[in-house]
């Protein structure tokens, strides 16, 4: 029952915060540079990290294109 509770709660905060809920709507289309992502959310670098880390995307759904990095 707990750990229902602290995944329901994990997904609570990933949805918690408006540019995580941009970034979700824009990848539902497919993968895209980090670049546009920044470009779109007018957002820096490292804010765009802490999203995807959040939204656990940082590991899992991401390949390099040298110098691109693109997200899924």
């Amino acid at each position: 029952m707990m750990t229902d509770c602290k995944n329901v709660a994990s997904v609570f905060k990933a949805l918690g915060d408006e540019n995580r809920i941009r970034i979700l709507q824009m990848l539902h289309g497919g993968e895209l540079c980090a670049c546009k992502l920044l470009e779109t959310l007018n957002i820096t670098q490292p804010t765009l990290s802490h999203h995807m880390k959040i939204l656990n995307c940082q590991r899992k759904k991401r390949r390099k294109m040298v110098p691109l990095l693109l997200f899924r």
